[in-house]
């Protein structure tokens, strides 16, 4: 089982798997061209891995921004 660190826990395989397919929906919703275009060229998963990343990232910072304010 895969794990990446975030603030309160663990992510697990599971929900970075639900993570992924909801950014995937997400993006082939709003960026469906560029999605497409990514795909012809090969860097979907680099794109889609990418976004993931800065999404958890976020998350983290959001969480440790709020916990500095307590």
């Amino acid at each position: 089982m895969i794990t990446l660190y975030k603030t309160a826990g663990y992510y697990t395989s599971d929900e970075l798997d639900t993570l992924t397919t909801e950014v995937m929906e997400f993006l082939g919703d709003a960026y469906p061209d560029e999605c497409k275009a990514r795909k012809v060229l090969g860097s979907y998963d680099s794109f889609i891995d990418a976004y993931v990343n800065e999404t958890i990232n976020d998350s983290y910072w959001e969480d440790f921004r709020l916990n500095m304010n307590d």
